[in-house]
């Protein structure tokens, strides 16, 4: 089937009716007309609506512009299903469309077209072994079925058949293009006691405190979790996963995994500087997977009765075992986005015995008083008062009084209510290259040198090369790029790496300041910082995937070296990596935001669902293109090499390189606009035609 001829039958959007807007039920009518719900009493709902309601103004209805048809009314029935080998490029599809596919009776008795097993047999045609939605690389895919409408029969005319199986596939229309990717070689088996062994052995070289925990969730159900914690931190209200026991939670678990909620796990954790301590053992420890479990199991239903949950926490190079009981019961007032409030009680839980502190704990970190917020209330600084402002009477958000609730967490101390005075660092390669630094209050004022000054006049200062985490970064073996934060994988900011701050007054302490800002979000003292470079794709492969796909791959670069001698500007190089349509127009005016290729490539392959989805035609009318992909693509040149060379001699200008089918084209972007600079089969032809070629020293 050609690519972009085809036309799809087009069905009336279900679920606005045509009307491209839908309708929906207000959520306050689940609740009542009344402001105060209690969540914990047999809720009685009698169906009105809220009539102080914030968002349907006491209607009970709500309309918003209908995501599955794309506020057009109109859907296509049409699905296309395509298998993309990552390693080769090979990529085969099926277009799914009225009369394409032979229904079969499921198991209830209903008919049904069974897409999995077209997925399958796309994937062996590829060579794919195992593949991957491209909404979530780390899942494997789920049954894939497209259920008929309960009057749908085989002896009916074909022209009412495939109305009916139109119409069915169309409810599919808020994915139409699915997307798998796939590789030639099975991913290795994995080996959950040396996952849990390699957990463990990081606890020990960042200094942390790795918990396994079985909870009670209902009369017999146990949920298990794996997280990372600070000693002396309270146990969390709710558990982020659901495992059923301590193999599934193992498997379900990763390192940025575990790593994930730790600074909010540490708000009520004391804060301690490291003290100097050998490893306990040269590498990961050996774990007995099933006796741990068998140990948590007896806590949970020990001598002492039937307890509400059971940690086992490995510190100091061992385990420590302890139950958990009920603390205390609580009452949580929470205000819903309709205005009204939610009363529930909720069971806070503490351990039965708190095991001894750890040897790598050493005396606490002094601290003060947040200036910002305070634990009475919710209230925070306004947006207007920054920079010392006075309140904006006509400000939106406090009116003038220059502070205004929020529900997220205090910038200045992540609603520990404590700014501390000093800091640890911690930087790691998650493998065995790991570091602390205590960032203790000098004695004396240090000599901190005047860089720069803010354009409102605000003076910047540098601070030593101790206080620098590109300096440490590089004493590790990584690279500045590849600074992220264990906790959420977040990018450290420029200001710490360089170990520039700015001040509100010249007469300020520069280092006071800077480490209220680093620690700013960090509870407990701790900065946990990762040096490893993102797991990502070379760009070749991605380059492959998209010329696979009849796509466009966009990669574009800024370089910012002619900012370097001003630390209020951005430094170092900005990357983005964008796929789109062979018939839609660069891009006037790119963001590139990722500091390294890898960075970028790995953001790319987390979002090539969404990527597919904005290159789906907006028109119901237009087909959704079928890729056909029987031989692999042709190689092309490592880009990352090829495009600096561009982007240094246009540097602070971004200049992308769009990769298709036939060959590439070369842009500037420039006064807000696209500016074309060559064409031709390869970058280094394109680049040879501008006088840029590379020479032998820079092939």
């Amino acid at each position: 089937m050609s690519l972009g001829m085809f036309s799809p039958p087009v069905v009336v959007c279900e679920q606005c009716e045509g009307e491209g807007r839908a309708l929906t039920v207000c959520r306050c009518v689940r609740m009542g007309d009344r402001f105060l719900i209690d969540a914990n009493a047999e809720r009685t709902v009698d169906g009105r609506a809220y009539q102080g309601c914030e968002l349907c103004k006491g209607s009970g209805y709500l309309t918003y512009d209908c995501d599955s048809c794309r506020a057009t009314g109109r859907q296509r029935g049409q699905l296309v299903l395509t298998v993309v080998n990552l390693d080769t490029g090979v990529t085969r599809s099926a277009n799914v469309v009225p009369g394409g596919v032979e229904p079969r009776r499921n198991a209830g008795g209903r008919w049904e077209l069974a897409l999995s097993p077209i997925v399958a047999a796309l994937a062996a045609e590829v060579g794919a072994v195992e593949y991957r939605d491209a909404y979530g690389l780390e899942r494997k895919p789920c049954e894939l079925t497209v259920m008929l409408p309960a009057d749908w029969r085989p002896d009916l005319p074909v022209a009412d058949r495939q109305r009916l199986e139109g119409a069915a596939i169309a409810r599919l229309a808020w994915q139409p293009w699915r997307l798998y990717c796939g590789r030639s070689t099975p991913t290795p088996d994995r080996d959950l006691p040396a996952e849990l062994s390699r957990l463990c052995h990081l606890a020990d070289l960042l200094s942390l405190d790795l918990v396994v925990e079985a909870r009670r969730a209902h009369e017999r159900d146990v949920i298990w979790e794996i997280r990372y914690e600070l000693p002396g931190g309270a146990v969390p209200v709710k558990t982020r996963r659901w495992a059923n026991d301590l193999s599934a939670a193992i498997a379900a678990t990763s390192v940025s995994d575990a790593m994930f909620g730790l600074v909010e796990r540490a708000r009520t954790a004391p804060a301690h500087y490291l003290r100097p301590h050998p490893a306990h053992r040269a590498g990961p420890p050996t774990i007995d997977v099933d006796q741990v479990e068998r140990r948590i199991h007896a806590d949970l239903d020990g001598i002492g009765g039937r307890a509400p949950g059971a940690q086992a926490i490995w510190r100091d190079g061992r385990w420590q075992h302890t139950r958990l009981q009920v603390e205390d019961q609580v009452e949580v007032m929470t205000e819903e986005a309709t205005g009204q409030v939610v009363r529930s009680s909720v069971t806070l839980l503490a351990r039965a015995w708190e095991p001894p502190a750890p040897g790598w704990q050493d005396e606490l970190i002094p601290y003060g008083p947040c200036p910002d917020c305070d634990p009475e209330h919710r209230l925070r600084p306004c947006l207007c008062t920054l920079a010392n402002q006075p309140p904006d009477p006509n400000c939106p958000g406090c009116s003038g009084a220059g502070v205004a609730p929020t529900t997220m967490p205090c910038p200045t101390c992540g609603d520990s209510h404590r700014v501390h005075q000093g800091l640890v660092l911690t930087m790691t390669d998650l493998d065995e290259a790991t570091l602390h630094v205590n960032w203790l209050v000098p004695d004396q004022v240090i000599d901190v040198p005047l860089v720069a000054t803010q354009p409102g006049g605000k003076p910047v200062f540098q601070l030593p090369l101790c206080y620098q985490l590109d300096h440490w970064a590089m004493n590790l073996g990584g690279r500045p790029a590849d600074l992220t934060y264990l906790d959420g994988g977040h990018e450290v900011g420029q200001d710490l790496c360089e170990g520039t701050v700015t001040v509100d007054h010249p007469e300020d302490d520069p280092l006071a300041r800077y480490l209220v800002n680093a620690g700013g979000g960090h509870p407990a003292g701790r900065l946990l910082v990762c040096t490893a470079p993102p797991a990502a794709p070379p760009l070749t492969e991605l380059v492959r995937l998209a010329l696979g796909l009849h796509q466009t791959l966009v990669v574009t670069l800024e370089d910012h070296r002619l900012d370097e001698d001003d630390p209020t500007k951005i430094h170092g190089e900005g990357w983005g990596i964008e796929l789109i349509p062979p018939d839609r127009p660069m891009p006037a005016d790119p963001k590139p935001y990722q500091r390294s290729p890898q960075s970028a490539a790995a953001c790319f392959l987390e979002y090539l669902g969404n990527a597919a989805h904005r290159v789906v035609p907006d028109d119901p009318r237009q087909g959704i293109p079928v890729p056909q992909t029987p031989e692999p693509p042709p190689a092309v040149e490592d880009p990352i090499r090829l495009i600096r060379h561009l982007a240094r001699h246009l540097a602070g200008r971004p200049v992308s390189i769009r990769y298709h089918l036939g060959g590439c084209h070369l842009y500037v972007h420039e006064y807000g606009g696209a500016r074309h600079l060559a064409s031709a089969r390869t970058v280094p032809i394109a680049l040879t035609a501008l006088g840029l070629g590379l020479g032998r020293d820079q092939s």
